[in-house]
Parts: structure tokens; sequence; C-alpha cells
């Protein structure tokens, strides 16, 4: 009768503690997908030190169905636009000179950060890659000038103009854009401005460009 008491305690405590394993596991959980955040959710908290020219309310009109929103504009009067709108991808123009890219990325530990493509159109596009946290904690920036190939693109110039063009810059200008297709790859461009020798007054670009895949931790070229 004793020994079937002390089973039956014995019993009782394993359940008590699977019981409050499973309820720190749950909270573990819940915790886990309240704190996840996509990319919309990301694109309507930019920070105003990033979105300066559009306010969270012209952001939320944009992310409505195309039938009920009503034209934005930014904060010099310009019209601006969401060109493409996917589950994990925002490409927004925030004015003529400028676009935006949202990707959330998957990282190493499990959780996830915001790829931001920060692009400026001047003669030649010229973008910045940074990374932050779901709370908009920068977390890194990506250096693309180290996948660069100089040698590759000044050849390019001399295959494609046989020593008639004239680079006017030393170092190419580099864009990036991601694969709409594939949410793991970003496609690099590095643009070079060249001058006709023959015809002065006319300008050229030169492109070449390098596909980089997501790593769980940064991006690296494709095999």
């Amino acid at each position: 009768m004793h020994l079937q008491k002390n089973h039956i305690l014995f019993l009782s405590n394993i359940k008590m503690k699977i019981i409050r394993l499973s309820t720190v596991i749950l909270a573990l959980l819940i915790s886990a997908v309240l704190e996840a955040k996509d990319v919309n959710t990301m694109f309507l908290s930019t920070p105003d030190s990033i979105m300066t020219m559009v306010d969270k309310s012209g952001r939320e009109r944009l992310l409505m169905p195309t039938d009920s929103a009503d034209v934005v504009r930014n904060a010099l009067g310009g019209e601006v636009r969401i060109s493409v709108l996917e589950d994990n991808l925002i490409v927004f123009h925030s004015s003529e000179a400028r676009v935006l890219e949202y990707r959330m990325l998957p990282t190493e530990k499990g959780d996830s950060l915001l790829c931001l493509i920060d692009t400026y159109f001047g003669p030649v596009r010229e973008s910045t890659v940074t990374f932050y946290d779901c709370d908009w904690n920068m977390t890194g920036r990506f250096d693309l000038r180290e996948f660069c190939d100089k040698s590759a693109i000044f050849d390019s110039v001399k295959n494609v103009s046989n020593g008639a063009l004239f680079p006017e810059l030393e170092n190419p200008l580099i864009s990036a854009s991601f694969d709409k297709k594939r949410e793991e790859v970003l496609v690099m461009t590095s643009c070079l401005p060249v001058l006709n020798g023959e015809e002065k007054n006319k300008q050229k670009i030169i492109k070449v460009q390098t596909n980089l895949k997501w790593s769980g931790k940064t991006y690296k070229r494709c095999e």
C-alpha cells in the first residue's frame, strides 16, 4: 500500500513537471510569434530617420487594395508608389530618385532580420544594403564592393569597344535589387559610365551582373 502511494505521488510529480514544461514552451512559442514581424509590418514601422519623405499614414494607404487607395504624395508633393507588393517583398518608390526594397531573411539562429536595399538614381544607380532586427536596430551593412570584379568590368569595356570607349570613373558604381523569383538571391549590378572616343558627346553604360545568395548570415557569391 505504501509503495502504491509513493508510485502515485511520483507519477503526480512527473505530470506537474510536464505541465510546467509545456506551459514554458507554449509561452516561448507565443512570444516568438508575437515578436516575429512580416515585411508589411516593417514597412509601416520604418523610422522617420530612414523614411523622411512619407509618413506612416501615407504608407498605410499604399498597402490598401488598389481600387480603394488614393494617390499618395511625399513631402515635396511628388507621387509615391509600390511597384512590387508580395508576401516577403516590397519595392517602394519614395520619390523619382529613390527606391527602398524590403525583404525578411531567415538567420542561422532561427529568427529573421530585415534586409533593406536603398537605391538612389543619379546618372547611374547606387545602392546601400543594410540589415536590421525587428526593432529597427541596425545589425550590419553589406559591402557590395567586396564582390565587384573591377577587372571583369574593365575587360567588358575593351571587348565592347575595341579600345574606342574610355571610362569616366576609376571605380564602377554598384546597385542591387532582390531577385523577384528567388527569395535568397540578391542581384548586384556593377556599372561604369564610358565616353565614346569617336563621338565624345555620347555616353554609354557598361554593366556586369553578379548573383549573391543568402547563407543565413550574409550574402555570398552564387556557385
